[in-house]
């Protein structure tokens, strides 16, 4: 296979500075010059090598601060390694900052030009396929207005667009897929993978399993700047996985002070005054009582809520929202349990998962607690349940399936149809 990308023994290491360090002649000469020396160097990246073959696509994957994108922006021709060898055969289309090297008080059409030059076209090149760029990004009735006036997810259409359309034999992308919507992501997967098919190869970081498991090949894991792992998809992010387990912090969870008519629109305000039922506490524990740190899609969950009533029969509803505002479930307290909470004092109640098929993310629990009815709000908690699956990350349901072929007599006697095609 030919090699696309090789790095070999590449370490990169940065100052640090004392935090107190004069930013001002005046404080140099109060202070002198040893408060303006860095205190100490810290290694961004230590002795990390690998190779990228042709045509495939490599996800980056660690934690903030392990050394991603240092990787990335080396890999790219920003900055020079310390120690080290990185060798790129081809021409790079690079996807770093959020609109990178564009220009507020340019124009869109502006610093698309600027951009497709600095990424190796020259300006007769860029203007031959501005259209194309333009429809691609689908903000054409924007692209002459100042850069500054973009929102964020403009501005990486723009600046994702551009890259893709200089013809990259090699395309370094660092997170930034994360700011579009639903539709422009998809755009921007089918689009990756033509490149793939062409044999442009992919370099990819992200915080985003579902999106590394989609769109590449292979991973590689660092943690603060050493290569930990390199190696399939499933097992590199397995091993990944165990590790935040192990070193995770619990998702807290919390009272919601505000009005809750944000994330429910039945609910009124929480009562303040005189509530009848309060939630003490709101525990996501996984099927051995622990809490939650990462919990993996199929298994089981249980969301226990300690109250105090000085009411009966307190009433609960609990709601799971994907990060994009999907509400995945919605779910009342019923009868049985009411009953069982008919008297008033302390007490609790869990809504029992026995199986949560969904997809990778961060998922919203809403729970509300009522006194009498549906309607008056007594109490409201938020907390964060991360899930990780393998499905495609469009979908928020990761339900355990498998596909069934049998041919028929019919298909053996007649042509068969495919996408409106006979053949």
């Amino acid at each position: 296979m030919t090699t696309a990308i090789d790095v070999s023994g590449v370490s990169k290491s940065f100052r640090r500075y004392r935090a107190d360090r004069p930013h001002t002649l005046q404080e140099v000469l109060a202070k002198g010059l040893s408060g303006v020396r860095s205190r100490e160097h810290f290694w961004a990246l230590r002795d990390v090598s690998f190779r990228v073959g042709r045509g495939r696509a490599v996800g980056i994957i660690g934690t903030n601060g392990s050394g991603k994108s240092t990787l990335l922006r080396l890999v790219g021709g920003i900055g020079r390694a310390d120690a080290g060898r990185i060798a790129v055969s081809g021409r790079i289309g690079v996807l770093l900052d959020l609109g990178s090297g564009f220009h507020g008080d340019l124009t869109g059409r502006e610093n698309a030009i600027a951009g497709g030059v600095l990424n190796g076209l020259t300006r007769a090149e860029v203007l031959r396929r501005l259209d194309d760029i333009i429809n691609f990004a689908d903000i054409r009735p924007f692209i002459d207005n100042p850069m500054r006036t973009y929102s964020s997810g403009m501005q990486m259409r723009l600046a994702f667009s551009t890259a893709i359309h200089t013809d990259p034999e090699v395309l370094l992308i660092d997170e930034v897929l994360a700011v579009g919507d639903g539709a422009f992501q998809r755009k921007c997967l089918a689009r990756i993978s033509r490149f793939k098919e062409r044999g442009v190869s992919l370099l990819l970081v992200s915080h985003g399993m579902g999106n590394v498991q989609e769109m590449c090949d292979e991973v590689m894991w660092l943690n603060s700047g050493q290569l930990m792992a390199h190696g399939p998809v499933a097992d590199v992010v397995r091993e990944y996985t165990l590790f935040l387990r192990r070193g995770s912090t619990v998702p807290v969870a919390k009272r919601v002070d505000a009005n809750p008519n944000d994330a429910d629109p039945e609910a009124d305000a929480v009562d303040e005054t005189a509530p009848c039922v309060r939630v003490r506490s709101l525990g996501l524990l996984d099927d051995s009582g622990r809490p939650v740190e990462l919990l993996p899609s199929g298994a089981s969950v249980r969301i226990a809520i300690d109250f105090h009533a000085i009411t009966p029969a307190p009433l609960f509803r609990v709601r799971l929202t994907r990060e994009d505002g999907l509400v995945c479930l919605d779910v009342r307290t019923d009868e049985v349990v009411e009953g069982a909470l008919a008297d008033s004092g302390d007490g609790q109640v869990s809504l029992v998962l026995d199986r949560l098929d969904l997809n990778s993310g961060r998922y919203r629990v809403d729970v509300w607690a009522y006194a009498r009815d549906w309607i008056q709000v007594d109490d409201h908690w938020v907390s964060t349940l991360p899930v990780l699956g393998d499905g495609l990350r469009e979908a928020a349901l990761n339900a355990p399936h498998r596909w069934e072929a049998a041919a028929t007599a019919a298909a053996t006697e007649a042509p068969r149809q495919r996408d409106g095609v006979l053949g």
